[in-house]
């Protein structure tokens, strides 16, 4: 799921043009927008958020988590997507998640959290899949 999370394509459009062509975009389910609404917000735009010790979510909790995040995105409700991957990579430290929170600040017009997260992963790029690193080529260019 994760893989997925991260291929997504950004578009160079504003958001607010991108939710007026969102007629065709599938609608989030209620359950999933109500698991991510319930995140809290991230108090410093772009600022890594710190590792949640103590705090596990179970494999099933994670995979909803990041399905929900992933329909979020889908649906262009990237505020909704960035705080499901926000919240998972809170719990796992899993880089991709990071790419991904990456993308949800390029989509909402945010480059500069965007940017901030990338020099995290340029610090970390020994620890990414070649696909992983490629995204984050792609990225860093629409930045």
């Amino acid at each position: 799921e994760v893989s997925q999370a991260v291929t997504l394509q950004p578009s160079v459009a504003a958001p607010e043009a991108l939710r007026e062509e969102a007629g065709d975009w599938p609608a989030l389910p209620a359950e999933q927008r109500a698991l991510l609404e319930a995140l809290p917000k991230p108090k410093v735009r772009g600022k890594l958020p710190p590792r949640k010790w103590g705090k596990t979510e179970s494999r099933e909790q994670m995979h909803a988590l990041l399905t929900a995040a992933l329909a979020a995105a889908g649906a262009m409700e990237f505020e909704l997507a960035l705080l499901g991957y926000l919240r998972a990579f809170e719990v796992t430290r899993a880089l991709p998640l990071l790419l991904s929170a990456a993308n949800m600040h390029i989509k909402l017009g945010e480059l500069d959290a965007a940017a901030s997260f990338c020099a995290v992963l340029q610090e970390q790029i020994s620890s990414l899949s070649a696909e992983h690193k490629s995204v984050l080529a792609r990225k860093e260019q629409e930045i």
